[in-house]
């Protein structure tokens, strides 16, 4: 029986930082090292993270890389998110809720979807809704279609 993962909330040591963002936080670095012991095996298996240049969607992004999954972000702007190359082994796609989602980041058969994008600076609640709300039901609609079977946002 193999010896159980570090637990940082218990003062064991984090794991090494390969592969995350620096400018993770420390707290969040805690963070991947928790989920990272409690995700399952999961050679081959593509999540998909909308939001992933934000604060949680990054950390997300970390998470599931450090457990093995093959990520796929899911930003507006690719060009400017190169930092996430490292976390991101699936591809940076746009996404920019309601209608700017780059379909092709859903060809290699991805297992879920971790919504944690989100409309913050809007010029007005019509378009916070537009991109909250219509963004949402338009991103499950597209999830449904390709099969994705399990939506966490």
């Amino acid at each position: 029986m193999s010896p159980p993962p570090p637990n940082p909330g218990n003062g064991d040591a984090l794991p090494p930082d390969e592969g995350l963002p620096p400018t993770l936080t420390a707290s969040a670095r805690r963070v991947v090292a928790q989920r990272s012991a409690v995700l399952a095996s999961a050679a081959e298996q593509t999540v998909l993270i909308t939001g992933a240049s934000g604060f949680l969607g990054r950390a997300c992004c970390a998470a599931f890389t450090a457990a093995g999954f093959r990520v796929c972000a899911l930003v507006r702007n690719p060009a400017a998110s190169a930092d996430l190359q490292t976390v991101a082994q699936g591809g940076i796609f746009r996404c920019d809720l309601p209608d700017g989602i780059d379909e092709r980041s859903l060809d290699g058969g991805a297992r879920a979807l971790v919504h944690c994008a989100y409309e913050t600076r809007s010029a007005s609640p019509e378009q916070a809704r537009r991109t909250n709300v219509t963004g949402t039901e338009a991103l499950v609609r597209l999830g449904r279609r390709n099969g994705i079977r399990h939506r966490i946002g």
